[in-house]
């Protein structure tokens, strides 16, 4: 996907260079001084802030960060927290969730997000706690509690792999000896100093124009409101509010399917082609024709002057709304978003479901490199699977994660990879090489095989397993496919959101990690 920048945020982009402007938000492990990581990288980098203060949960860093956002942009922003809440009633859920909602600012804001899972706390503490632990004098909590909440917080080290959206630093482990200090609880200078070693690789990743900018449209030099209101009514009819304001352009994924539509309408595309949202090769293809015969810079990207032809060639055209609402009907609720009827999309969840990221194929394609993002699309296409749904899928396995995709960082259950393998599954049946953390560039790890091994597993298990139920082929992906009520809801036709309740007594009930996985990739 594409997005529009006016030239005052363009200027922002291009000033703002090598590691940029970063924020890191955090407690007691993180408060500025007592040579605190933290304190590493502030004396070490320009343009760095901190906001920490010991004792605090993630809900008061939640409050912090959004006041500071509101304030500035940061280009990245490091969030260190969970163990106050861990070491009190706050539940694990909870504290996700509110780390989860701190990457969604961040990133609403256009800048990355960094989570640390923090010293490996199952390995680093031991868990004798001889005294309580103090702050400010007073006792933050006892030995008991010490003991019971340990356990917490190793599990919510583990839970943070969940998080989307963002870059997962591992935990640091780390000798106990001359690390952990007398409390058990906090970690030493030494400690701190491996700590900012490990992270310094993060805070080093340049902040450039091309990172900053979502992968091919041009700058805008300026935007008139009359301009402004005809576009925005363009987007409305199909169903986008609002995709302009007078501070620059910015456009949804959407509006792909709506730049296909009006060039499908045009005749820019062969015949047979079905637009399906996604910015491929043959709509550049189509972008550059558009351009060539229209008197406009051919390069396959599009600025306001170029939809604003685009929306005069349709008026010369005979253009009206009513033409690209029946061309839209007809090609995208086919080919991109099914309909409740075929159980592909999932509405009404039983839980909060996070939205995908708007430049999620700009995400994928930067992660593998555009000839294999080209191959990868047509793969899904060859088995009749949406790729925006697959793009999904593997972004709720790895965040399409640098460490996550070189398994450097496997999940709490051993899957590795892009696609996130187990070994037993892929040598069963990928069999291409090996599915090992300790082979980094063969077999799984290697993310062009991961991804043929993905399809190859949709297609030959899951999708075959359950023809024209998307739902229960997404939701085996992450639960494994020998599920009685599985079976039943193919056989019976019931809605995904009614089985556990239907088939309840007859075997297991799909567990709430599945259920949570497949409405959030079905969401509509």
């Amino acid at each position: 996907m594409k997005i529009l920048i006016s030239e005052s945020q363009y200027k922002l982009l291009i000033e703002t260079t090598d590691v940029g402007s970063i924020l890191i938000v955090g407690d007691s492990h993180t408060i500025d001084g007592h040579n605190r990581y933290s304190s590493l990288i502030k004396n070490n980098y320009s343009n760095v802030e901190i906001i920490a203060i010991g004792g605090k949960r993630t809900e008061w860093m939640k409050g912090e960060l959004k006041k500071a956002l509101e304030q500035k942009k940061y280009d990245k922003v490091f969030i260190y927290g969970g163990n106050n809440d861990m070491f009190s009633n706050v539940s694990k859920d909870s504290a996700l969730n509110n780390i989860q909602d701190m990457v969604n600012m961040v990133n609403s804001q256009g800048g990355k997000a960094y989570v640390i899972s923090g010293f490996d706390t199952e390995s680093m503490i031991d868990g004798n706690y001889t005294e309580p632990t103090y702050y400010n004098g007073k006792v933050l909590a006892t030995t008991d509690d010490l003991k019971n909440m340990r356990q917490r917080y190793i599990d919510f080290q583990k839970s943070l792999s969940k998080i989307t959206s963002a870059e997962v630093i591992p935990t640091l482990k780390l000798d106990k000896s001359g690390n952990v200090s007398g409390d058990n609880v906090h970690y030493t200078n030494s400690a701190h100093k491996s700590m900012y070693d490990f992270i310094k690789p993060y805070v080093d990743e340049k902040v450039t124009e091309k990172d900053k900018k979502i992968d091919g449209l041009k700058n805008i030099d300026s935007v008139t409101g009359f301009f402004i209101s005809i576009f925005n009514a363009f987007f409305k009819m199909f169903g986008i509010d609002k995709v302009i304001d007078l501070n620059g352009l910015l456009v949804s994924d959407s509006s792909v399917e709506i730049l296909q539509a009006a060039l499908k309408h045009l005749n820019y595309f062969p015949e047979d082609y079905k637009p399906d949202g996604i910015f491929d090769s043959e709509t550049e293809r189509a972008v550059k024709k558009f351009q060539s015969e229209n008197g406009l810079t051919e390069d396959g990207e599009l600025d306001a002057e170029d939809m604003k032809k685009v929306i005069q060639v349709l008026e010369d055209k005979g253009f009206n709304m009513e033409d690209l609402e029946k061309l839209k009907k007809e090609t995208f609720k086919s080919s991109s978003k099914k309909t409740e009827d075929s159980f592909s999309v999932l509405s009404n969840p039983p839980m909060t479901i996070d939205p995908f990221p708007s430049d999620l194929n700009s995400k994928f394609k930067k992660a593998v490199g555009e000839d294999v993002y080209d191959d990868f699309i047509n793969d899904c296409k060859s088995i009749g699977l949406d790729p925006t749904i697959a793009l999904r899928q593997l972004y709720t396995e790895s965040a399409f994660s640098e460490n996550v995709i070189k398994c450097r960082q496997p999940s709490t259950a051993g899957a590795l990879g892009i696609a996130q393998f187990m070994p037993g599954t892929w040598n069963s049946v990928i069999k291409d090489g090996p599915c090992s953390q300790s082979r980094p560039t063969e077999g799984c790890c290697d993310y062009k095989k991961a991804l043929k091994g993905y399809i190859k597993l949709m297609k030959e298990i899951h999708l075959k397993k359950f023809p024209n139920r998307l739902d229960l082929a997404i939701a085996s992906y992450n639960s494994g496919t020998n599920w009685p009520k599985y079976n039943l809801a193919l056989e019976d036709g019931t809605p995904f959101g009614e089985i556990n309740t239907k088939y309840q007594g007859k075997g297991d009930p799909i567990p709430q990690e599945t259920i949570r996985y497949a409405y959030k990739i079905l969401q509509p």
